[in-house]
């Protein structure tokens, strides 16, 4: 985890970036920055991806792309990730106040994932946890709320 970066936005919530490739670009002017390649190759989550063909497919009509559904799952290196940022999110643990943090950027499947395995057990909940993905202020610019966080 030594190489995450957690950045204070201007409104004061403290935000770090779980496992994105890419940086954030938050409306007040605030980067936070990408995640190395490896870590978040290690953070991906296992998926089984089905193909799926609809029933209304007429058998004359050739589509030139496969409809894919696809289950995720965590493996243990994430769940042992998700563990330590509850830590840091814990305002109880003793841990510096440079370290805490606020809100855990991460991508849409894995927020899925933690809403489905981790709510309602060990005497918290979802909302307690720091996990949150994005909400984009602006499609054009594509910079992020810094005030909003979805579930």
């Amino acid at each position: 985890m030594k190489t995450h970066l957690i950045v204070a936005l201007s409104n004061g919530v403290r935000v770090a970036n779980f496992s994105s490739p890419h940086s954030f670009e938050f409306v007040d002017g605030t980067i936070l920055p990408a995640v190395p390649d490896e870590l978040c190759k290690e953070l991906s989550m296992y998926a089984h991806e089905r193909v799926h063909i609809p029933g209304w497919q007429s058998s004359t009509v050739k589509k030139n792309f496969d409809s894919i559904e696809i289950e995720f799952w965590g493996n243990p290196r994430l769940r042992e990730e998700i563990e330590l940022w509850r830590r840091l999110s814990d305002t109880s643990d003793n841990c510096s106040c440079q370290s805490k943090v606020d809100v855990v950027i991460v991508p849409l499947p894995v927020m899925q994932w933690i809403r489905k395995e981790y709510n309602n057990i060990e005497n918290y909940t979802i909302y307690d946890l720091p996990f949150r993905t994005i909400r984009v202020a602006d499609r054009i610019s594509k910079k992020i709320c810094i005030d909003k966080f979805c579930m």
